[in-house]
């Protein structure tokens, strides 16, 4: 994901979330609040959060797990295969 800022990415139109890869895009995303548009700087954190918060949680469910050496994949759909450690818990379900 990236921010497309009008005045500093592109030259007409408004400003916008792209996502997804080249060739794979998804639908973009405009963000407006109460008083207008988002500005640049909270288009920006959005877009940041949402393409490393998922590999944050990974490598921090990976680090949690690794003494039970148990692997899951990762949830992150980014066409990137990930790995990390699970353990199962006494009520049966997987916990990461």
């Amino acid at each position: 994901m990236a921010a497309v800022v009008e005045g500093r990415d592109a030259e007409s139109g408004d400003s916008f979330i792209q996502t997804g890869p080249d060739g794979r895009r998804g639908e973009d995303l405009y963000v407006t609040r109460d008083s207008g548009p988002a500005d640049a700087a909270y288009l920006d954190l959005l877009a940041a959060a949402r393409t490393y918060l998922p590999l944050l949680v990974d490598e921090l469910r990976a680090c949690r797990a690794s003494s039970t050496g148990v692997r899951v994949t990762s949830t992150v759909d980014d066409g990137q295969p990930r790995s990390g450690s699970a353990r199962s818990g006494s009520d049966g379900r997987t916990h990461v």
